[in-house]
Formats: structure tokens, sequence, C-alpha cells
């Protein structure tokens, strides 16, 4: 009898500690921190704390380039990509679900589909894994200020041409 209660408290706690894992971007219903109204199934939450892990986020990360447009006219907010990914095909599709700007979601999806190579790697399972990813665009004022001062030393001079003149 006493065998059998520890054993069940052993699996209660499993259980409880499976369902009860988060990770930093999902709580433990697998639901998305920053929007809460994107959702994904929480057998998914292991493989995002794979991904954590092995800074495959990270690597999305390292290569957005910020849209040139977008920079100079300060302009950012929030990005939300719905990536799916299937190791067993090699398929991998990224679509925005929500941004402001157009050319911020399509640097989104060039980054992730610049890490692709890191996030098959790093998925442990053949079978299909689908979750949400956000990115925070922001121009930080003190550097946009500071590239601003730069460029007021840059001169722009337009030659006043007043015609022919007579030699007399």
């Amino acid at each position: 009898m006493r065998k059998l209660i520890v054993l069940m408290s052993i699996v209660i706690f499993f259980v409880t500690f499976v369902k009860g894992q988060s990770t930093s971007l999902y709580t433990s219903t697998g639901a998305l921190k920053i929007n809460p109204t994107y959702k994904i199934k929480t057998d998914y939450l292991k493989y995002i704390t794979i991904y954590e892990n092995e800074n495959v986020f990270h690597q999305i990360y390292e290569n957005i380039d910020y849209p040139k447009k977008c920079y100079e006219n300060r302009i950012g907010g929030l990005v939300i990509a719905k990536i799916s990914l299937n190791r067993k095909n090699l398929s991998i599709v990224c679509t925005i679900e929500m941004a402001r700007e157009r050319l911020l979601g399509r640097a989104v999806i060039d980054a992730v589909y610049k890490s692709s190579l890191h996030l098959f790697k790093a998925t442990p399972t053949d079978d299909e894994v689908v979750f949400y990813l956000p990115f925070k665009f922001e121009v930080e004022s003190a550097k946009f200020n500071s590239e601003l001062k730069k460029n007021e030393l840059i001169k722009i001079e337009k030659a006043f041409h007043e015609g022919r003149m007579q030699l007399l």
C-alpha cells in the first residue's frame, strides 16, 4: 500500500511538472506571454524549451536586418510570427500574424528562413511543430539622435550658376 502511494505521488508530481512547464515566451497553458490570444499546444512547450536552451531564437534575432526605411522614419512595433516546421519533410512556413508595418514583417520572415537550418537541427521530432515568436522593433532615440548628429557634419552644397558673363 505504501509503495502504491509513493508511486502515485511520483506520477502526480511528474504530470504536474510536465503540465506546469513554462518557458520565457509561453505560460504553462501554452499562451504567449506577450499576447495570450496566441496559443500553442502544451506538448510543444518541450520543443520551445529546447530552442531557448540551444539559442535558436537568438540566432533568428541575430539574422534580422532592421529595414532602413523603418529605421530612418523611426517606425517600430510588435511583430508576431507563426512558425510551422516539419523536419521530416524539411518544410518551414513563417507567416506574420501581427505587424504594424509590412517591412518589419518581411524582415522577420527573412530572418526565420535564414535560421531554418538551426531550427531543423534543434528539433528532436519528425512531427510538425507550430509556435509563435514575438519580435519588438524599436529605434533607440539616443542612438538615433547620435546618428543624426553625425549627419549634421555632412554638408550638401549646390553650385549656383549665374549664367554667362560678358567680358568688356
